[in-house]
């Protein structure tokens, strides 16, 4: 905490009125803006840009399996998940954890890359 008694840390968020009623701080912990009387609209409006700003960062990721090539998410990487990743290109992903799971490099594509790769990593064990 910081003893402000000459008001320094007011005005590190004054918007020159006397008061500043919203100090929004972005995922650098720097202030990304300063408001007064804050409306619904510009609430939102601010949320999509600051979540625009922060970009991959702010992005969860509800996958437990992402990029592990365990489609079938059974806690082993096996011959079924080979077969199952197959199928699911030639025939479409259930859903997009199972296509997450099975793109293994990352590259945001799941091809014979990410095959070859998952039955390299089978083979090594």
């Amino acid at each position: 905490m910081v003893d402000d008694y000459g008001y320094l840390l007011h005005d590190l968020f004054s918007t020159e009125n006397p008061y500043s009623s919203g100090a929004w701080i972005n995922h650098n912990m720097e202030v990304y803006q300063l408001m007064n009387e804050v409306s619904a609209w510009t609430i939102i409006s601010n949320l999509d840009e600051m979540l625009e700003d922060c970009g991959e960062l702010c992005i969860e990721d509800d996958c437990s399996t992402s990029n592990t090539g365990d489609i079938n998410a059974d806690g082993q990487i096996d011959v079924t998940d080979i077969v199952e990743i197959v199928n699911s290109i030639l025939f479409g992903f259930l859903d997009e954890c199972s296509q997450a799971s099975s793109d293994f490099n990352s590259d945001g594509t799941v091809d014979v890359i990410d095959l070859i790769e998952i039955i390299y990593l089978i083979l090594d064990n």
